[in-house]
């Protein structure tokens, strides 16, 4: 397993920090502890192994023969079969990283 290419790290200056997957949009908050797991290339613990399985999930780790582009192409592929009535395809907005997307 290897880091996703297209996934950056930002701190957040406390001790924590936000992954963010740039080709599915998955943003996550996490410590220290998670950020060192995250670069460990080792055997992990049975607690360990439940956050590589969440990173592996929201692929910040993907197999060593991933291929990012690929994704990301057929992303677009995907994008463009479906018929879109506006000018624009999507955008996301953030107002804060503190929501919790529970309005209408």
């Amino acid at each position: 397993m290897r880091k996703n290419k297209y996934m950056l790290c930002f701190s957040e200056g406390n001790g924590n920090y936000l992954l963010c997957n740039f080709i599915n949009k998955s943003v996550a908050e996490i410590d220290d502890e998670a950020l060192n797991l995250l670069n460990k290339k080792q055997v992990y613990t049975i607690e360990e192994k439940e956050i590589i399985d969440t990173f592996k999930q929201h692929k910040f780790l993907v197999p060593e023969n991933y291929n990012e582009l690929e994704e990301i192409r057929n992303l677009e592929d995907f994008k463009k079969q479906k018929e879109i009535s506006t000018k624009f395809s999507s955008f996301d907005i953030i107002v804060t990283w503190e929501c919790n997307l529970n309005c209408i």
